[in-house]
């Protein structure tokens, strides 16, 4: 289970609150994150919900490898960058939402939606969420570093990802 940041300067949440029922594959839905959130009467703030629009955007744009909704999850001069197996990837946000647009919907393939934010952690104008996906037939666990641009809105400024395969 992750854990949760007591720093006085952060915001954290976190899935693990919420049992490990909320944290089995597929099981922590938007829906079910947000009714567990209100009555458990955890407060919520603009950032967060915020934080939490953009890592939702940027799964639904996973999903439908849709360049739009991934343009607008990344903050332009985003980097891309990890390990799939041994091997070690980097890209820029363009090759990214080149690739994934490229491979085509994985929706429209049959591929059901499995993917969930384990974890938000906030301090300041920075924050990183972890996110559990299977994607394109493989598991991955995506860190999405992301910032409070200076027009108010939070944009993913860096991913670190894992697959094992």
């Amino acid at each position: 289970m992750a854990s949760i940041s007591t720093a006085p300067s952060c915001v954290p949440f976190c899935a693990a609150q919420f049992g490990a029922t909320g944290l089995s594959r597929g099981t922590l839905s938007r829906d079910t994150l947000q009714g567990r959130l209100a009555r458990e009467g955890m407060m919520r703030d603009a950032d967060l919900a915020d934080i939490e629009r953009v890592a939702w955007l940027y799964m639904d744009g996973m999903h439908e490898c849709d360049p739009e909704k991934l343009n607008a999850a990344f903050h332009p001069t985003a980097r891309i960058q990890g390990y799939r197996g041994g091997d070690w990837r980097g890209l820029t946000r363009e090759q990214f939402v080149g690739y994934a647009a490229d491979l085509g919907s994985r929706q429209a393939v049959g591929e059901p939606f499995d993917m969930q934010i384990l974890s938000i952690e906030r301090a300041g104008r920075a924050a990183v969420v972890r996110v559990s996906m299977r994607w394109n037939g493989r598991d991955y666990t995506d860190f999405l570093s992301m910032i409070r641009r200076d027009d108010g809105g939070w944009s993913i400024s860096e991913k670190t990802f894992y697959s094992a395969t």
